[in-house]
């Protein structure tokens, strides 16, 4: 019975020191496991943060160009209803004057055309004020030429404004693209990295666990052994 308790123990302490083993394996692997972690979770965080500065800058851009199309087609659709000298009179001319304004606040708006817009106002303001309704055919014609050049000027910023805004959404799309493939192929790492740390914590919680309970059955064991001696 001594010599059975004997090699008991011999196996008991070869079973302890096998699970310490594997336990001190698994928790270097759980902080590089973790390490790895901290270092994905860090790249997805700035990849984050990135993208949605990226995307609030597209939205701003965005907003300013379709402000600026709205701005033009509605200045565009007033200077080209009825009789031109009369937009700026009377009843429509707050509409008329409030669209050409409108264009000239738009936010991507060439400085030249500002300047072109502000002296057009300007000039006809002086020539037809609120209080006169009496337009001569010379004068008339006169600002049709005048206001003719101003709606081509828009038009092509129009098709200009509309291009670019296209631009923009196509580069977003690829934007866009590229980062969630960038973020998916991160949280992909993250999970795989996850999964296998719970393993390997498992594996270090069996072990320890096991450990315990042959220390528990040594020392049942050794006392005894002592007694039969």
């Amino acid at each position: 019975a001594i010599k059975k308790a004997g090699e008991q123990i011999e196996m008991l302490i070869a079973d302890i020191q096998m699970a310490q083993s594997d336990s001190r394996v698994a928790a270097k692997k759980i902080d590089e496991l973790n390490e790895e972690l901290a270092g994905l979770n860090d790249q997805k965080y700035e990849a984050d943060r990135e993208g949605e500065k990226a995307r609030n800058a597209y939205l701003k851009e965005h907003a300013d160009y379709k402000g600026s199309v709205d701005s033009l087609a509605t200045a565009i659709q007033q200077l080209q209803i009825g009789d031109i000298p009369q937009l700026l009179q009377g009843a429509k001319s707050s509409k008329s004057r409030e669209a050409l304004l409108q264009v000239q606040r738009a936010a991507k708006m060439p400085l030249h055309a500002k300047r072109v817009l502000a002296s057009f106002l300007a000039l006809y303001h002086e020539q037809y004020p609120a209080n006169n309704l009496a337009v001569t055919a010379p004068e008339a014609n006169a600002y049709d030429f005048s206001s003719g050049g101003i709606v081509d000027m828009m038009k092509e910023l129009l098709v200009k404004f509309k291009d670019e805004l296209a631009e923009i959404e196509k580069e977003e799309l690829l934007r866009k693209g590229a980062h969630d493939v960038q973020v998916g192929d991160l949280v992909g790492q993250i999970e795989y990295a996850t999964e296998h740390r719970d393993r390997e914590l498992a594996t270090k919680s069996e072990r320890d666990r096991t450990a315990a309970e042959k220390k528990g059955l040594l020392a049942d064991t050794q006392k005894a052994k002592a007694d039969d001696e």
